[in-house]
């Protein structure tokens, strides 16, 4: 083979790696994005995290993006459910359907501590999924988040907004469970994974609810879960935990109720369950205390919905649960997905469930 042969053919497999890598990137682009949206702020991260977005524009301007757009709306929602007999019970274990100041803050860390105002939960009166899923389902008069934001002002029952918790199959159990109680209810849910109170830089939720132009009964919220990590403000570090890092983030949690309240009648915000992580699930108590304490000194439309203590066996992690129906019996239900951290399908609806009955109670 001549060398000018040769040169050829390392130079077209230099093209075709480079266009490979090329494509690999923008089918990833949306993953490289809530990736970096959940790694602590640095000057690096949050300066990617621009690039990342602004990629992410181009690509959805160009239709770059949608070949993976259509994959992951095809194969992400998919479930599997594996039954498995012991004596008269049956294990269901199905696929996770999918997994300007910034202002935050954690109070002192008590893993041992007990709330005394979380009751145990009761189950045993739920309906049984199977026999909801055989019901004819009516569709709720849903908008889009996007729609709010330049149509005219409107008004609505609920608005829910969250993290990765709402968005990986929390959401689409609202939709049915809301319009089993009421078909005429008006729902509007915005999740964006990654995000919280703690990096407005990738997505700020004051804003969205400061500019959402309806106005609604009640609004759910579920953020947190991103929000036990570092500030960076003025390019200066702001130690998770610190003195400073609690007074930025009860001034963050506190406007952004005062937005809520503006719009809303009801506020709910809603705290962690219990996470497998004994260190993790600290920081998310500790988080949560400051928000609990933020509603009962500032707010006068919220109410704090504290769930560390739903779906737990003698207050400590469970990742699975037993109901009982009289049609079906008893049956155990994976709750929690292999992260300690989100829901399993079964264990959405079964948490949206009782949400919705809180907040109707």
């Amino acid at each position: 083979m001549s060398l000018e042969k040769s040169y050829k053919n390392i130079s077209e497999s230099s093209k075709i790696i480079k266009i490979t890598l090329v494509l690999a990137f923008f089918m990833n682009l949306s993953t490289i994005h809530e990736w970096l949206g959940q790694k602590e702020a640095t000057p690096f991260t949050t300066s990617f995290l621009k690039l990342t977005e602004a990629l992410k524009e181009i690509g959805d301007q160009f239709y770059l993006n949608a070949f993976r757009d259509t994959l992951r709306a095809s194969f992400l929602p998919l479930t599997n459910t594996v039954a498995t007999h012991s004596s008269n019970e049956t294990t269901t274990n199905p696929m996770m359907p999918d997994l300007k100041d910034p202002k935050r803050q954690v109070a002192a860390i008590n893993p041992d501590g007990n709330d005394p105002e979380m009751d145990s939960i009761d189950l045993t009166e739920i309906d049984m999924i199977d026999d909801i899923l055989t019901e004819p389902v009516k569709t709720p008069k849903f908008e889009s988040a996007t729609d709010s934001l330049t149509g005219p002002g409107t008004q609505k029952d609920i608005l829910i907004i969250g993290d990765s918790i709402l968005k990986s199959g929390l959401q689409e159990h609202f939709e049915r469970n809301l319009v089993r109680k009421d078909q005429n209810i008006t729902l509007e849910i915005k999740s964006k994974s990654g995000t919280g109170l703690s990096r407005p830089d990738v997505f700020d939720w004051v804003n969205y609810v400061d500019k959402n132009r309806s106005q609604f009964e009640k609004t759910i919220i579920f953020l947190g879960t991103n929000d036990a990590q570092n500030l960076l403000i003025d390019k200066k570090v702001i130690p998770f935990d610190s003195k400073e890092w609690k007074a930025e983030y009860s001034l963050r949690v506190r406007t952004l109720l005062q937005k809520a309240c503006s719009k809303s009648k009801q506020v709910y915000w809603v705290s962690s369950l219990k996470m497998h992580s004994d260190a993790f699930d600290a920081k998310m108590r500790s988080l949560h205390e400051v928000v609990r304490k933020e509603i009962k000194t500032q707010s006068t439309c919220a109410q704090y919905v504290s769930v560390f203590q739903w779906f737990t066996k003698k207050s400590k992690y469970t990742d699975t649960w037993v109901t009982e129906s009289k049609k079906a019996g008893k049956k155990t239900i994976k709750l929690r997905v292999a992260d300690g951290i989100h829901l399993t399908y079964w264990g959405a609806d079964l948490f949206s469930q009782k949400i919705i009955e809180s907040i109707y109670e």
